[in-house]
Protein backbone atom coordinates (compact mmCIF):
# COMPACT_ATOMS: atom_id res chain seq x y z
CA UNK A 1 0.00 0.00 0.00
CA UNK A 2 1.32 3.45 -0.92
CA UNK A 3 1.15 6.30 1.55
CA UNK A 4 0.87 9.94 0.57
CA UNK A 5 4.64 10.41 0.92
CA UNK A 6 5.58 7.45 -1.28
CA UNK A 7 6.00 7.76 -5.00
CA UNK A 8 4.25 5.29 -7.25
CA UNK A 9 6.39 3.38 -9.70
CA UNK A 10 4.98 2.01 -12.89
CA UNK A 11 4.65 2.21 -16.65
CA UNK A 12 3.21 5.10 -18.65
CA UNK A 13 2.55 6.14 -22.20
CA UNK A 14 2.76 9.47 -23.97
CA UNK A 15 -0.01 9.31 -26.56
CA UNK A 16 -0.18 11.50 -29.64
CA UNK A 17 -3.94 11.98 -29.91
CA UNK A 18 -3.66 13.20 -33.51
CA UNK A 19 -2.10 10.08 -35.03
CA UNK A 20 -2.37 7.47 -32.24
CA UNK A 21 1.39 6.96 -31.98
CA UNK A 22 2.84 6.46 -28.53
CA UNK A 23 5.90 6.26 -26.35
CA UNK A 24 6.02 3.77 -23.47
CA UNK A 25 8.31 4.23 -20.48
CA UNK A 26 8.85 3.34 -16.86
CA UNK A 27 9.22 5.58 -13.83
CA UNK A 28 9.51 5.64 -10.08
CA UNK A 29 7.44 8.85 -9.96
CA UNK A 30 4.75 9.56 -12.58
CA UNK A 31 4.41 13.28 -11.80
CA UNK A 32 8.13 14.02 -11.96
CA UNK A 33 8.61 11.96 -15.12
CA UNK A 34 5.81 13.69 -17.02
CA UNK A 35 7.10 17.05 -15.87
CA UNK A 36 10.59 16.20 -17.12
CA UNK A 37 9.26 15.07 -20.52
CA UNK A 38 7.25 18.31 -20.86
CA UNK A 39 10.25 20.50 -19.99
CA UNK A 40 12.48 18.77 -22.54
CA UNK A 41 9.80 18.85 -25.25
CA UNK A 42 9.00 22.51 -24.60
CA UNK A 43 12.72 23.41 -24.71
CA UNK A 44 13.33 21.33 -27.84
CA UNK A 45 15.88 19.18 -26.01
CA UNK A 46 14.14 15.82 -25.76
CA UNK A 47 16.55 12.98 -26.59
CA UNK A 48 13.86 11.17 -28.56
CA UNK A 49 13.94 13.06 -31.86
CA UNK A 50 10.81 11.37 -33.26
CA UNK A 51 8.77 12.43 -30.23
CA UNK A 52 10.32 15.92 -30.32
CA UNK A 53 9.48 16.35 -34.02
CA UNK A 54 5.90 15.24 -33.44
CA UNK A 55 5.61 17.69 -30.53
CA UNK A 56 6.84 20.54 -32.74
CA UNK A 57 4.47 19.52 -35.54
CA UNK A 58 1.30 18.89 -33.50
CA UNK A 59 1.77 21.06 -30.40
CA UNK A 60 1.37 20.46 -26.69
CA UNK A 61 -2.38 19.88 -26.90
CA UNK A 62 -1.91 16.76 -29.00
CA UNK A 63 -0.13 14.81 -26.26
CA UNK A 64 -1.59 12.96 -23.35
CA UNK A 65 0.25 11.24 -20.47
CA UNK A 66 -1.44 8.05 -19.31
CA UNK A 67 -0.54 5.82 -16.41
CA UNK A 68 -0.73 2.28 -17.78
CA UNK A 69 0.17 0.26 -14.67
CA UNK A 70 1.56 0.62 -11.18
CA UNK A 71 3.99 -2.02 -10.03
CA UNK A 72 6.82 -2.81 -7.66
CA UNK A 73 10.10 -1.17 -8.75
CA UNK A 74 11.69 -4.60 -9.27
CA UNK A 75 9.00 -5.44 -11.84
CA UNK A 76 9.28 -2.22 -13.87
CA UNK A 77 11.30 -3.56 -16.78
CA UNK A 78 9.16 -6.68 -17.13
CA UNK A 79 5.90 -4.70 -17.03
CA UNK A 80 7.26 -2.09 -19.47
CA UNK A 81 8.35 -4.82 -21.90
CA UNK A 82 4.89 -6.38 -21.67
CA UNK A 83 3.30 -3.07 -22.69
CA UNK A 84 5.88 -2.55 -25.43
CA UNK A 85 5.08 -5.99 -26.86
CA UNK A 86 1.35 -5.28 -26.63
CA UNK A 87 1.28 -1.67 -27.87
CA UNK A 88 4.29 -1.63 -30.21
CA UNK A 89 5.00 2.05 -29.43
CA UNK A 90 6.15 3.93 -32.51
CA UNK A 91 8.19 6.57 -30.66
CA UNK A 92 10.36 4.17 -28.66
CA UNK A 93 13.85 3.92 -30.15
CA UNK A 94 14.96 0.74 -28.37
CA UNK A 95 13.05 -2.50 -28.94
CA UNK A 96 13.77 -3.75 -25.41
CA UNK A 97 12.61 -2.15 -22.16
CA UNK A 98 15.34 -0.96 -19.83
CA UNK A 99 17.98 -1.24 -22.55
CA UNK A 100 19.52 1.01 -25.16
CA UNK A 101 20.57 -2.00 -27.26
CA UNK A 102 19.44 -1.52 -30.81
CA UNK A 103 19.70 2.27 -30.57
CA UNK A 104 22.22 4.21 -32.57
CA UNK A 105 24.54 5.78 -30.01
CA UNK A 106 26.23 9.07 -30.85
CA UNK A 107 29.98 9.14 -30.55
CA UNK A 108 31.26 12.13 -28.63
CA UNK A 109 34.74 13.58 -28.73
CA UNK A 110 36.80 13.71 -25.53
CA UNK A 111 36.20 17.48 -25.43
CA UNK A 112 32.42 17.01 -25.71
CA UNK A 113 32.42 14.35 -22.97
CA UNK A 114 34.38 16.67 -20.68
CA UNK A 115 31.90 19.52 -21.29
CA UNK A 116 28.94 17.24 -20.59
CA UNK A 117 30.60 16.02 -17.41
CA UNK A 118 31.07 19.59 -16.16
CA UNK A 119 27.48 20.46 -17.07
CA UNK A 120 26.07 17.42 -15.27
CA UNK A 121 28.02 18.29 -12.11
CA UNK A 122 26.46 21.75 -12.10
Amino acid sequence: MLTMTQSASGVYEILNTVNGKRYVGQTSDFTKRWSRHRVMLRNGTHDNKHLQSAYVKHGVGAFQFNELARCHPKALTWVEQSFMDLCRPEYNKAPAAGSRLGCKQPSYSAESRAKMSVAMKG
